[in-house]
C-alpha cells in the first residue's frame, strides 16, 4: 500500500426478537434491547487501493506506487471498549475477528479492491442513533486479534522483519479506523466517526457519518537499496554492483541487517503504543533504537540499468538501485520521526552458511519520515570499515499511501 482502508461495513443481527408492544413509553422502546444479549452476524465490505486480478498483499511498482490487495487469509479485529460483546469468535472476550469472506470487486481497472468480511459474536446493543456505540477497526488481526476487545490501547512490535513486502503487508502494515455503530430494525452499520485522517495525510477522504471508512496506516515504509565496489585504480574508474554480487564474487552471502537510527535523542524504532481510540501513535519506553532483518533468502535486486527514475520523462535521472529491502517504521512523535540511517550488515560465508565474513557498512541522510507514507534511498555504498563511509545516501518521498502519483517524486 501502504494500504489506506475504505470500509463499508453492515451488521446484520441474527436470532429471535421480541417485537414492541403497544402502548410501551418512548424510553422503553429506544432501551428495550439495550440490555439483551444476542447472537450479532458482523459482516462488511471493505475496499483498499489497488486493481486487476492478481492476488498480492504488497507489491512495489517504482513510479506507480505499491499495490495493496486483500487476499483470502487476510483477517481485521474490532474492538468494542467493553461497551458491546459479550463473548465473541464463538467464546471468550478476544477482539472479534472479522475475516475474509468473498472477493467482491466488479470493476478491476478503478484501482481499487473489494471483498467482504464476517465474523460473529454475542453482544447487547440497543436500537437506534440514541444507542450507538463506538468501535476501533484495526489490521492486521495477527498482531491484534489477541487483544481483549475491551482494549483501549495496543503495543504495536516491529521487531522480526525480513526486509520484504510480503511480510510487512501481513504483519507491520499496521491500520487503524474509527467507526460509530447503529442498529435499527435489528441491523446495525458502522459510520465513519472521522472527519479528518488520524495521520494528517490530505489525500485521505474521511467523511463524517460516511459508510465508507477509512483506516490509516500507523507506519511508513523505507525501501533500502545497498551497491559496492572496488576502488578506483590508476587506469579505471570504480566499479560498482549490487551489495549481492559483490559479496557472491568474494563467497559470501548476507546473514543479517541492522538498521539503526543516528538520531540518538528519537524513540525507540522497534516497537510504539497505539491508542484504540484515537489512532494516535506514542513511544514505547526502552524500545529498540534499531532494527535486525533476517532475509529469509536473498534481497530484491534493481541492477542498475533498470533503476527507479525520478519521473517518467525519457530522460530522467535514474536514483535508485541495488540489493534492496523494505523496513516497516513507527513515526510516533506528532506522526513523525527524524531518522539518519545507518545500514550494518553482517555476512557469511555463501559455502557453509555458517563462517562470519566482513561486516559492511553504510549511512542515509537525515530524514523527517512521516506515518503513511513510502520512502526510498538512492543506492547506499556499503564499505568493509565504518571510518571509510562514503557520503551519505539520499532518502526520497515517492509514493503518498494509497495513491499513484504520475509526477516526478520528491527529492530532498
Amino acid at each position: 500500500m501502504m494500504r489506506s482502508l475504505r470500509l463499508i461495513f453492515i451488521l446484520i443481527t441474527g436470532g429471535l426478537l421480541s417485537s414492541c408492544q403497544f402502548g410501551n413509553s418512548a424510553d422503553e422502546i429506544l432501551t428495550r434491547f439495550n440490555d439483551v444479549e444476542r447472537t450479532l452476524t458482523f459482516s462488511f465490505q471493505v475496499l483498499t487501493p489497488g486493481g486487476e486480478s492478481t492476488r498480492v498483499s504488497m507489491e512495489d511498482q517504482e513510479l506507480n506506487g505499491v499495490r495493496s490487495l486483500w487476499e483470502d487469509t487476510d483477517v481485521i479485529s474490532l474492538f468494542d471498549f467493553g461497551q458491546v460483546f459479550v463473548t465473541t469468535n464463538g467464546g471468550g472476550t478476544k477482539a472479534l475477528a472479522m475475516k475474509y469472506d468473498e472477493y467482491a470487486d466488479d470493476n478491476i481497472n478503478d484501482y481499487i479492491d473489494y471483498a467482504c468480511f464476517v465474523g460473529q459474536g454475542r453482544a447487547k446493543m440497543g436500537e437506534d442513533v440514541f444507542n450507538s456505540k463506538p468501535f476501533a477497526l484495526t489490521y492486521p488481526a495477527a498482531r491484534f486479534g489477541d487483544k481483549p476487545c475491551s482494549s483501549t490501547s495496543a503495543q504495536m512490535d516491529f521487531r522480526a522483519q525480513d526486509g520484504t513486502l510480503f511480510t510487512i503487508g501481513k504483519l507491520y502494515q499496521y491500520a487503524w479506523g474509527s467507526a460509530t455503530g447503529i442498529c435499527k430494525n435489528e441491523m446495525v452499520k458502522l459510520y465513519e466517526n472521522q472527519s479528518d485522517c488520524s495521520s494528517n495525510l490530505y489525500w485521505h477522504s474521511h467523511a463524517y457519518g460516511s459508510e465508507t471508512i477509512v483506516l490509516d496506516n500507523k507506519m511508513c515504509v523505507v525501501r533500502f537499496s545497498m551497491i559496492c565496489g572496488k576502488p578506483a585504480g590508476a587506469a579505471q574508474d570504480t566499479v560498482w554492483t549490487t551489495l549481492q554480487d559483490y559479496l557472491k564474487s568474494h563467497h559470501l552471502e548476507i546473514a543479517s541487517i541492522d538498521v539503526s537510527n543516528l538520531n540518538q535523542r528519537e524513540p525507540g524504532i522497534a516497537a510504539a503504543e497505539l491508542n484504540l481510540q484515537t489512532g494516535l501513535v506514542t513511544p514505547t519506553v526502552g524500545a529498540d533504537t534499531f532494527l535486525t532483518i533476517l532475509p529469509n533468502d536473498t534481497l530484491r535486486e534493481i541492477k542498475q540499468e533498470n533503476a527507479t527514475p525520478d519521473s517518467y520523462a525519457p530522460d530522467a535521472k535514474k536514483v535508485a538501485w541495488g540489493s534492496t529491502f523494505y523496513v516497516a517504521i513507527p513515526c510516533p512523535l506528532n506522526l513523525k520521526l527524524d531518522i539518519r540511517p545507518l545500514i550494518t550488515v553482517r555476512t557469511q560465508s555463501n559455502e557453509d552458511h555458517h563462517t562470519a565474513g566482513p561486516t559492511y557498512f553504510g549511512s542515509v541522510s537525515s530524514k523527517q519520515v512521516k506515518e503513511g507514507d513510502y520512502y526510498m534511498t538512492a543506492p547506499i555504498i556499503m564499505v568493509d570499515d565504518r571510518v571509510r563511509m562514503a557520503e551519505d545516501a539520499k532518502i526520497y518521498l515517492y509514493y503518498h499511501s494509497s495513491y499513484v502519483w504520475d509526477t516526478p517524486i520528491d527529492i530532498y
